[in-house]
């Protein structure tokens, strides 16, 4: 190869180093900020400057453990205090049934009571009685006993069942378990991103945590004879937010 051949060749590596350095360049730019790409389903990540923002998640699935029967008992009559008499009879009544089919005293609670008039004309001519109404609250762990006290206290004389709730005995520490495995979450994270930058955390700049729960839930429609009243399963989940200081 001639001289003038080698000068063609070099100008053309020459070339060929520039572009290479200006696309390595654009590739990785002298910054603070960091670049990252985690795995798919990872959290987001927002690093600025020498800090970066982890998401973490933590989901606890509960079994119900307690049910709460919300029931009544409406007598009306001429008289008030014949409405109040009655009413006052039944409940004791039905309280009793309750006792026998296994619930405790503690389980049985009266929360409400209301003497209304009954007028004639849908409400709104004269007065023609009184209605009377008694509240039960009743409590049990025995998610198998819904439906059958139910039906007890119905045949006991309840006119009203307003619903159930489900729910556990110690809801924050559902809560509490939820926030748990979000932020184990987060912490994973942020061992992985430092591994791959060859770095460590400095400190914790930031921390927001959310929580959001369906641990109490309402069963309606319940109408007796022989009705299954079920349990569903209910969740929170919790989102932990960190910003850790690299250095």
């Amino acid at each position: 190869m001639d001289k003038k051949g080698y000068w063609v060749v070099a100008i053309l590596l020459g070339v060929t180093l520039f572009a290479a350095g200006v696309l390595v360049g654009h590739l990785w730019p002298r910054s603070d900020t960091l670049a990252l790409s985690l795995p798919e389903g990872a959290a987001r990540v927002e690093p600025v400057g020498d800090t970066v923002r982890l998401v973490g998640h933590g989901v606890v699935v509960a079994e119900p453990e307690v049910a709460k029967l919300y029931m009544g008992v409406e007598v009306c009559s001429k008289d008030a205090s014949e409405a109040n008499r009655e009413v006052d009879a039944i409940l004791g009544e039905v309280m009793a049934r309750l006792r026998e089919a296994g619930v405790s005293e503690e389980e049985i609670n009266p929360f409400q009571f209301s003497l209304y008039p009954r007028r004639s004309n849908y409400g709104a001519g004269r007065v023609t009685g009184f209605c009377a109404v008694n509240k039960l609250q009743v409590t049990t762990e025995d998610m198998g006993s819904v439906s059958a006290l139910l039906d007890v206290a119905i045949e006991a004389g309840v006119t009203n069942v307003y619903g159930v709730v489900f729910t556990e005995r110690d809801e924050d520490a559902v809560r509490q378990e939820a926030i748990r495995r979000a932020y184990a979450d987060v912490e994973g994270q942020a061992q992985e991103l430092t591994r791959l930058l060859g770095r460590s955390i400095d400190r914790v700049v930031e921390v927001k945590v959310e929580v959001g729960d369906s641990l109490s839930w309402h069963m309606g429609g319940y109408y007796g004879g022989g009705g299954t009243v079920r349990a569903q399963e209910g969740t929170v989940e919790a989102v932990v937010e960190v910003v850790y200081q690299l250095k």
